[in-house]
């Protein structure tokens, strides 16, 4: 698929292993190929936690798409990707550590997949 035939859709994953939403997307200098290829799998924000304060009884939604410009919250940038948020209501007034790689094992917090610390821990 050319990036002419790109259109609007879920995110898609240049061959340079960024991901972008179809719509828009310009390749830089660094780019050669002019390809996409579907992904099924999140954008990666960053590598490591956000940590948050959150308020006991507050409904949250995180981010699973990796797309929102307000993470690790979702600002509906799913929409026709097929991720939805992961909803829930803080059970205590903390700070948490909300996934950042959107790779956790503990989905919505973080349990250091992206760090190789749950690979340790599985090993213990």
């Amino acid at each position: 698929v050319g990036l002419a035939d790109a259109g609007s859709g879920p995110p898609r994953l240049h061959p340079c292993g960024s991901t972008f939403l179809a719509d828009g997307f310009t390749p830089g200098a660094w780019c050669s190929r002019r390809e996409w290829v579907e992904v099924d799998r999140p954008h990666s924000p960053q590598r490591g936690p956000y940590p948050v304060m959150v308020e006991e009884g507050r409904a949250y939604r995180w981010c699973s798409c990796g797309l929102s410009a307000d993470q690790p919250w979702c600002d509906d940038s799913h929409e026709g990707t097929g991720f939805e948020p992961i909803e829930f209501v803080a059970p205590i007034s903390a700070e948490f550590y909300m996934c950042g790689c959107k790779g956790s094992d503990n989905k919505p917090y973080c349990f250091g997949n992206c760090t190789g610390h749950a690979a340790r821990a599985k090993d213990r």
